[in-house]
C-alpha cells in the first residue's frame, strides 16, 4: 500500500471525524429543546395527576367542579400571539398551578401565592422539580412563578374541571380524551399560536403538544 494512498485514507478519516463532530451542532439546539419541552410537559402532567391522586382535586385555587374546563396561560403570556380567552372570562397564567404543585406560599418576587399557609398542599409535598431563574423571560420557573419552556414561553395547561374525561383547550377547541385530566403544550420556537387554525396548520406547526 503506497504512502500517498495511506495519506488519502487518513485525510478521509479526519474529515469523517470532523463531520461527526459538526453534525450534532448543525442539528443544533432545536431538537434538544423540543425533547426538553416534551419531558417538562410530561412531568407537569404527571405532577398534576399525582396531586389529584393525593388530594382528590385538581391544583387550582377555585372550585374544581365547573361547567367548563379551564386553560392556564391566556394571561400575561403572549396574548397578542395567542389571541384567545377562556369562555368563563377569567384568565390566568400557570403560576397558580405551579405554586400549588411546588407548595410555594410566596413567589420569588415576594407576592403571596394562592397556596397561603399551605392550604392547597397541606402535606407540603413538592410534586415537581423545576429550575428556578432570576427573571421573567428565561426557561424555568421565573420570579413571577410562571413556568416557561426552553424558548421562554409559558407552558399552556388545560384542566378537566367538568370531569367529563376529556380536556377542552381554549386555544385548539379540542376535546381530547385520554388517561389524564390535563393537557399541556408549548408555543414552540416561533412563540405563536393561532386559535383559528388546526394543530398542524400555519404558526401552529411548531407547537409542541403533549398529546401528540
Amino acid at each position: 500500500m503506497s504512502g500517498s494512498f495511506l495519506i488519502v485514507l487518513a485525510a478521509i478519516a479526519l474529515i469523517s471525524i470532523f463531520a461527526g463532530l459538526l453534525l450534532p451542532s448543525s442539528r443544533g439546539p432545536g431538537p434538544a429543546r423540543k425533547i426538553r419541552a416534551r419531558v417538562e410537559m410530561s412531568n407537569i402532567a404527571t405532577a398534576i395527576s399525582n396531586y389529584f391522586a393525593t388530594y382528590g382535586r385538581l391544583p387550582i385555587s377555585g372550585p374544581t367542579n365547573a361547567a367548563s374546563d379551564f386553560t392556564f396561560g391566556t394571561f400575561e403570556t403572549a396574548a397578542s400571539a395567542i389571541g384567545i380567552t377562556n369562555a368563563s372570562g377569567r384568565q390566568a397564567n400557570n403560576s397558580e398551578v405551579m405554586a400549588i404543585l411546588l407548595d410555594l406560599t410566596h413567589f420569588e418576587d415576594g407576592r403571596p401565592t394562592p397556596n397561603a399557609d399551605h392550604s392547597l398542599n397541606p402535606q407540603r409535598t413538592p410534586f415537581l422539580e423545576i429550575m428556578h431563574v432570576s427573571n421573567t423571560n428565561s426557561p424555568g420557573l421565573g420570579l413571577d412563578g410562571v413556568y416557561r419552556d426552553p424558548w421562554g414561553n409559558p407552558y399552556i395547561i388545560t384542566l378537566d374541571l367538568n370531569h367529563d374525561g376529556k380536556c377542552n383547550d381554549a386555544v385548539y377547541g379540542l376535546a381530547v380524551k385520554g388517561p389524564t385530566n390535563v393537557l399541556v403544550w408549548s408555543l414552540g420556537p416561533d412563540k405563536k399560536a393561532d386559535s383559528s387554525k388546526g394543530a398542524p396548520e400555519g404558526v401552529n406547526k411548531d407547537n409542541i403538544l403533549v398529546w401528540k
